[in-house]
């Protein structure tokens, strides 16, 4: 998937932007950005699950290395 961002501007003026196909944690250089552009403050931010399904599989990936180290001592 294609990096992308979504901005929904809301009647009462706030801003909400959600980042589509970024796994790892450049979308935090692009909510800077975004910041920087439109003179704005970040109220609040989540993970997207895109990026926690990536996070729990690297997290998996290392435990299953160190496991491996284990098995050879």
């Amino acid at each position: 998937m294609k990096k992308k961002i979504r901005f929904t501007i809301h009647n009462n003026g706030q801003i909400h932007m959600k980042t589509l196909g970024m796994t790892d944690e450049t979308c935090f250089d692009y909510l800077a950005l975004m910041e920087e552009i439109l003179e704005a403050e970040t109220i609040d931010s989540d993970y997207t699950d895109e990026f926690l399904q990536e996070y729990v599989k690297a997290e998996e990936q290392v435990t299953m290395k160190q496991q491996s180290v284990k098995d050879y001592d």
